[in-house]
């Protein structure tokens, strides 16, 4: 059996230690990469929460308005803005907050629009996670019943979030 030379032996060591050196660095790109990706599917689960919650207000908003005729409380003739905000929680945690803005300026015939702006806000309002706007108007439909009002959408628009 040959023997090996210190000079074959110290150039064995050192291509090992290349290769060590290589595979070690391609596991660490590996690594973080992966930790990019769960970061940004943890970002886009953030922005669909607050789609959610956003949709939620524009819910709210919508099932008030059918509810009570006398929606929203105490409304002033030069006062066409009401705005109101509601927190979240399932099962006693905090998931996030909507808030809604209601114009009433088109609520007169011949138009009998209601125009709403919902904004779904994951984490704090103060430093929000992720945060979603979307814009509706509701029409009002004429019933032959007056007691009863119904609404239905007559546009949507996603504004988008952060």
């Amino acid at each position: 059996m040959p023997r090996l030379t210190l000079k074959r032996r110290g150039f064995l060591l050192m291509v090992s230690l290349l290769i060590l050196i290589f595979l070690l660095v391609l596991g660490m790109g590996l690594m973080s990469a992966q930790a990019a990706r769960y970061r940004g599917l943890n970002r886009a689960q953030e922005a669909a929460q607050a789609f959610q919650l956003a949709q939620a207000g524009l819910e709210d908003i919508r099932f008030k308005l059918e509810v009570d005729p006398g929606f929203p409380p105490n409304p002033g003739d030069d006062q066409p803005l009401f705005n109101f905000a509601e927190d979240v929680s399932v099962g006693g945690v905090s998931v996030g907050s909507y808030e809604v803005l209601l114009d009433r300026d088109y609520e007169s015939p011949p138009y009998r629009l209601i125009r709403i702006t919902s904004t779904g806000t994951v984490g704090p309002k103060e430093r929000p996670i992720a945060q979603r706007v979307l814009k509706a108007e509701l029409q009002r439909v004429p019933e032959e019943d007056p007691t009863k009002v119904v609404w239905r959408w007559a546009s949507f628009q996603d504004m988008g979030g952060i």
